[in-house]
Parts: C-alpha cells; structure tokens; sequence
C-alpha cells in the first residue's frame, strides 16, 4: 500500500500538463476563457509536478521507514492524516498563481480538507480512546466507541481465549494496528464484535444468549483480572437465581 500510494502521488505529477488542463485540472477546467488569463497556469503546472513528486517520494522514505521501525499504528496515522495535510498546505500556495477576485468557490477544497482533516483527528482519537469495562450491579458496562451494556441475565458463557478466529472483513468498524472495535466477520463467515483496546492476550469471550460473540482485550488493566471478577459475579447472580 506505501508503495502504490507512492506511486500514486508521484504519477499524478506526470498526467497534467498544458494540453489536457482545461479538461483534467480540477477548478481550472470550470473557469471561463476570461477568468484562464488571470491564471498562470505554467507556473502553477511546474509546481504541481514538483509537489506531487515530493509528496510520493517522502511517503515512500517516511512510510516504509514507520513500517519497518515503528508501532503500524504511528504508520497508518501518517498515511492518514499526512496526505490531507499536505494537500491543503499545495492548495494554499497555488492561490498566488490564480489572480482571479477571490470567491467562496476558490476556497472550497480548502474548507472541505479542512473539515476532513478534523474528522479523521477526531475519528483516531475516538477510537484510540481506551474502552473500559465497568461491572455493575446488573450488568457490565463498555463505555466509549462502539461500547455497549450487557445484562448478566443476557450472557450465556465467558471464557479466557489465547487468540481471536481469523478475522478477514470489517463490516463496521475502526482498525488501527492492534486497536480493533466495532462488527467484524471471521474466516468462516461468523458475525463477531471486538472490542480491542490493545494486543495483550488472553481474550475475554463474551457469548450473549442470542448467540452474539464480543472479544474484549483492556490496554491498561490486566485481562486475567477483570475476567476473574466478572466470572466471581456472573457466578454469584446465578446462584441468587436458582436460589
């Protein structure tokens, strides 16, 4: 993926130029006859190349070099939000080439990087956010994205799980290197929910009554501990039951 997004980018370098702009280049292709001669259009062509090559080039060097030394976490944060960024700082430099009366159509990529570049911050940090599971009364509670309440009545069976199934699809969720949580599909076709702040093993495997599964992993509690107290309170609710 580093790869051919870095190929990517520097090729798109390569696909305007002087002959194909009116048609390819985007907010140039809608100007008028008129409004083309205020632009300098050489100019803004040289520097598009230029950024695009660099652009492709340091994510290759910058990406491989997260792959290989840092968390995949730090990685897919760069190729995330790095792109955003670094096309909203070309669009706001390529504004000195166009000398056209500014209207709020020229400022409409910047405000729409902008917002998204605020959306993606927002999103990584919702999901990083740790989901903590908090046992009540009645019920077990996980608090933060795509936490949920589930009734001790509701659970048929908890256990401590060495590893997950093989998951092989995201139907609806966030996945950031081990950080997993939302709806998910196994190998075998299975609908699971996961519920993973981190990678420490064991897993808890929750199986609710209507034969839902969720696997929950804590990055900063320990695992072993917060099963051993829910299975002490599960435990206790039955014997109150069939007492």
């Amino acid at each position: 993926m580093i790869i051919f997004l870095s190929l990517l980018f520097a090729g798109v370098g390569f696909l305007i130029n002087a002959n194909n702009a009116e048609n390819l280049l985007a907010g140039y292709n809608t100007l008028s006859t008129e409004q083309r001669k205020n632009v300098d259009l050489h100019g803004y062509l040289r520097l598009f190349k230029k950024f695009h090559l660099f652009l492709g080039i340091s994510v290759l060097v910058i990406g491989l070099g997260l792959y290989f030394l840092a968390d995949e976490s730090v990685l897919i944060l760069f190729m995330t939000i790095y792109p955003i960024l670094a096309y909203l700082i070309f669009i706001i430099i390529g504004f000195r080439f166009d000398q056209n009366p500014s209207d709020l159509k020229k400022y409409a990529g910047v405000l729409v990087l902008v917002i998204s570049l605020i959306l993606v911050i927002y999103m990584m940090m919702q999901g990083m956010k740790e989901n903590e599971l908090i046992i009540l009364e009645d019920k077990i509670s996980m608090e933060g994205m795509y936490g949920e309440q589930i009734a001790f009545k509701e659970i048929d069976e908890i256990k401590l799980v060495d590893r997950l199934p093989e998951i092989t699809k995201k139907t609806n969720g966030f996945a950031v290197g081990a950080v997993r949580k939302g709806h998910f599909k196994t190998e075998g076709g299975e609908k699971v929910k996961l519920m993973l702040n981190g990678d420490q093993v064991p897993l808890i495997y929750i199986r609710k009554k209507d034969a839902t599964v969720l696997y929950f992993s804590s990055n900063t509690a320990d695992n072993q501990k917060l099963f051993q107290v829910l299975e002490n309170e599960l435990n206790s609710k039955r014997a109150d039951q069939n007492n």
